[in-house]
This record gives structure tokens, sequence and C-alpha cells, in this order.
């Protein structure tokens, strides 16, 4: 009788430009200031969809793009999947199937940013696992 609930709400890097460098955990007040506004606007638009989910919350905790650069070593903080560059699109190893045996990737790393990216990476990896063309029966049911 537990929930988790994850909330990303996009922000551009430049907001937090002013704290690169800094140690995590030693950021300022000014920082924390601008993590609780966050926290504030999100859930308030989560209770907006949710009525009375914010009574039930435990622990909240806000990341920022400084948090995920400090852990993940993601520049700017980017933090979903493979950066999207001309590059990755090169890379061999980026496919359905992996040149791992048996590994079978999935989701916008195997195709293009976004939901439709990992629809797509999501159908290539289906075929690849089924050894069929699953793209062309998908076309055909929607005609």
């Amino acid at each position: 009788n537990k929930s988790t609930i994850e909330m990303y709400g996009y922000t551009n890097f430049d907001h937090f430009k002013q704290w690169a460098g800094t140690s995590w955990m030693k950021r300022g007040e000014d920082y924390e200031a601008m993590k609780a506004n966050i926290q504030t606007r999100l859930l308030a638009e989560l209770e907006r969809f949710v009525p009375g989910v914010t009574a039930a919350i435990d622990i909240i905790e806000v990341s920022t793009p400084l948090t995920y650069e400090t852990f993940t070593k993601r520049q700017f903080g980017g933090f979903m999947g493979v950066e999207s560059t001309p590059e990755k699109f090169g890379k061999t190893w980026l496919r359905s199937p992996s040149p791992i045996k048996g590994l079978y990737l999935s989701g916008q790393d195997v195709t293009a940013d976004g939901i439709i990216g990992a629809l797509m990476g999501g159908i290539i990896c289906a075929s690849a696992v089924t050894g069929k063309d699953l793209l062309s029966e998908v076309v055909a049911a929607t005609q």
C-alpha cells in the first residue's frame, strides 16, 4: 500500500549556472530557496491532477540539473538517456539486438528522443526478439 511518484519539470541549465562548480549540499540559501519554489510549483500541479495526494506524501526530494551533473557526471545535468547528437546514430553498439548475446536494447536511445522515439525503440526491440517485422504489422493494423 505504498506508491512512488516521480515528476519531471523540464528546465534550462542557465537557471542554475550561478551555482555551477559548487559542492552538493553547499550551494547556499538562495539555491535551496529555488528548489523549494520548484517543489511548491510541482506539488501544486500534482495536486491539481490528483486532489488530496500531497497529504499522503512522506518524502520529497527535488533534484536540479546540478544534482544530475554531480551524481551522473552528465554535462549540464542531462538525465534522460544517451545524449542526442549526430554521433549517437553512428554507434553500432546502440542497437537492438546489442552486440552482447541475448541483450536487447529498447526505448528512445535506440532511435530518436521523445515518446515517439521510445515507441519506435520498443517496436524495434520486440521485432528483434520475435524475429518478426512488427512495424509492418503496426502499420497494417492502422490502415
